[in-house]
């Protein structure tokens, strides 16, 4: 994964430029990208082998593109709810072997299927790992534009880690420090933009908020509303959370609904001579076709 996205990626003005890798469009391809740009952020570098093994090995067939792109979502979603349930190398360490021996003999690999209680699963977003929010943020996100997000940007905390003492009346301390890191109060952010909001009211970011290339992020500075509480925590929480288990739901839909294309029989050098032998005499090729 590394070694694709150094191709890809060239950091310049704090921005990311997209190259084409010579004739490989899937190089430019949007939603590979922003595949690659979620996954870069996998907390371990069990993401990058699957990656990898499936460019080395398919990357010259015609479907490509496709397969790569949903192959892709595919991983992604299996790595980071995997990640979510039990957040170590060992959660993803098997999955990960048996589908690098997987793509070796195919386009669209089998994945190994795992069970999951939904509810549970949600609960772990609400309050999401450190190691995982990046790419929750960005899953997000790129529901929302094409554009690559740009760089560098940061986790914004809408209510911020240090918060003014007159934010909350009565709410115990422990309490609101809990609800600052929900999934609901985060969203990527610019990081000159992120330094020049700082600790502000509400009011005060939407301002850096309208000037955001990230349009969820813009978007929150164009809502109205004057304030922001736990109670805006809570209903954006109650929003992302099923986004959230619908974009997992829809990229293991899109990679089982798709069929592999078959392939034409690649022969041996000694098959390719024992054909043309054949065909050569005429008897025996007419007996060859009578097999048929």
């Amino acid at each position: 994964l590394l070694t694709l996205r150094k191709f890809i990626y060239n950091p310049i003005a704090n921005s990311k430029s997209v190259e084409s890798i010579g004739e490989e469009k899937w190089s430019v391809n949007p939603e590979i990208l922003k595949m690659l740009d979620i996954l870069i952020f996998y907390p371990n570098e069990f993401a990058q082998y699957p990656i990898n093994t499936f460019y080395l090995i398919h990357h010259k067939e015609p479907s490509f593109e496709h397969d790569f792109e949903i192959f892709l979502k595919r991983l992604a979603r299996d790595l980071i709810l995997r990640f979510v349930l039990q957040p170590s190398v060992n959660a993803v360490k098997s999955m990960v072997v048996k589908t690098n021996v997987a793509i070796v003999g195919s386009s669209k690999p089998s994945f190994e299927e795992f069970i999951f209680d939904e509810e549970y699963v949600k609960t772990l977003l609400t309050i999401p790992h450190i190691k995982v929010i990046r790419m929750l943020l960005l899953m997000l996100a790129y529901e929302e534009q094409k554009e690559l997000l740009p760089w560098p940007w940061e986790i914004e905390h809408i209510i911020p880690q240090k918060w003014h003492a007159n934010y909350f009346d009565d709410l115990p301390e422990e309490e609101i420090k809990q609800k600052i890191e929900h999934i609901g109060n985060k969203v990527p952010f610019e990081k000159p933009l992120n330094i020049r909001a700082g600790n502000g009211y509400f009011t005060k970011k939407q301002k850096e908020y309208k000037g955001s290339q990230i349009v969820i992020t813009r978007r929150l500075g164009e809502i109205p509303c004057d304030d922001w509480h736990i109670t805006e925590i809570e209903n954006r929480d109650a929003i992302i959370i099923p986004q959230l288990m619908a974009i997992f739901a829809r990229w293991k839909d899109e990679y089982e609904k798709t069929e592999e294309e078959p392939k034409d029989p690649q022969l041996s050098k000694e098959e390719a001579a024992l054909l043309e032998k054949i065909k050569s005499n005429k008897t025996l090729y007419e007996q060859f076709k009578g097999m048929l």
